[in-house]
């Protein structure tokens, strides 16, 4: 519906709520871009009125969640903060509508300044401060509205910066939103892969290497500038997070976000054994701290030599190790020292409990086979 600036009309909002026209002024609202007066007005009225106009026009309120309302003046703003929470204290099953409308700013244009963003983030916050929610209601909106696999690189990652933006207004959910962004992250990966398997099959089985493919070609060159805008977006993060003003380090923020990252890694990354790019945000944040080098390593060695651990993520743990030795130049020897000689022992004692040729069936010892390869490219990069 077009929509045209409600200053050039003859009726205004307060006509028609003393006309009592519901309908009307609903119709008022769609149809015309109201002026902040015209808004702070509408929402004077309406907070008088707000249990009949839920029960007579509930369409009015929904109405309302769609004006543009996050470049007004201040007394609007908190005259629009204030009606959002009356209007979920009246009808707690809204909240998830409003806080909708709220982070669907996320992936507009309309988060053009940094008084829209801390408009939203500070509305988003009193929400949570104001009514009690579960910790997945936040995940499941932010999932549901994340831009995935769209082809505007700028939306994806625009987004993701307005979730971290979203972190210091709601510290508690630091883990939430970075694991969303992570997740994405391991999703788009999967896609590259599965687009170059098809690619290289395609190459193959037509014997030529003038296959056609711009198309996933320029796919994947979309989603690799997402995965690195993402990333680079992380690692502002966690930069800011972890120095203060003065670009000191802060320990108890360092001990929060290594564990964090932890838990993410045990229960959502090392499962993803064809992860590549995320390896880089456990070898940035253990760089800050000699400490978190140390607890990542001695994670990685535990989950290895854990025989109740799945395959899987020793599998895992063992691919990590030996990324993370080669790369983190910042490593003191001994710790490198350390890490080979346990992988090294823990090898020996593996072969011991090894009968016959069965060694020789790669299949039936991944995990010895996946330290095997790690301790030999740590060696040949050394």
């Amino acid at each position: 519906m077009e929509t045209t600036d409600s200053s050039s009309n003859s009726v205004s909002i307060k006509q028609l709520f003393a006309a009592g026209n519901l309908n009307a002024i609903d119709l008022f609202i769609k149809a015309n871009k109201l002026t902040g007066e015209d808004l702070k007005d509408c929402l004077s009225l309406v907070s008088d009125k707000l249990y009949e106009i839920n029960s007579k026009s509930p369409t009015l309120l929904s109405s309302l969640l769609k004006v543009e309302w996050i470049e007004f003046e201040d007394d609007v703003i908190t005259a629009y903060q204030n009606h959002l929470k009356l209007y979920i204290k009246l009808n707690p099953l809204v909240f998830n509508q409003c806080l909708k409308m709220l982070i669907s700013y996320f992936s507009s244009t309309k988060l053009n300044s940094e008084r829209s963003k801390r408009v939203v983030n500070s509305t988003i916050q009193l929400l949570f401060e104001t009514f009690n929610t579960d910790e997945q209601t936040l995940n499941k909106l932010l999932t549901v509205q994340f831009p995935y696999m769209t082809r505007t690189v700028d939306k994806q990652v625009g987004y993701s910066k307005n979730c971290l933006q979203l972190i210091p207004y709601l510290p508690k959910k630091q883990s939430t939103i970075l694991s969303l962004l992570i997740e994405k992250i391991c999703a788009i990966e999967v896609k590259i892969g599965k687009s170059q398997n098809r690619l290289d099959d395609e190459i193959e089985t037509q014997f030529s290497m003038e296959v056609s493919n711009t198309t996933s070609g320029d796919t994947n060159n979309n989603l690799i500038e997402v995965i690195d805008g993402v990333l680079f977006a992380i690692l502002e993060y966690i930069k800011d997070y972890l120095n203060d003003d003065s670009n000191n380090l802060i320990l108890l923020n360092c001990r929060k976000l290594y564990s964090a990252f932890q838990s993410m890694l045990i229960n959502n990354i090392l499962h993803r054994c064809n992860t590549i790019y995320i390896h880089f945000l456990w070898l940035y944040l253990c760089h800050f701290h000699r400490n978190l080098a140390e607890l990542f390593v001695d994670s990685l060695l535990a989950v290895i030599q854990n025989d109740s651990q799945s395959t899987v993520l020793r599998v895992a743990a063992a691919s990590f190790l030996g990324s993370y030795l080669v790369r983190a130049n910042y490593l003191h020897i001994q710790l490198i020292k350390d890490a080979l000689t346990i992988s090294c022992n823990w090898l020996h004692q593996y072969l011991d409990t090894i009968q016959g040729n069965d060694i020789l069936e790669p299949v039936n010892h991944l995990t010895f086979y996946s330290v095997c390869q790690c301790f030999s490219c740590d060696l040949n990069t050394a």
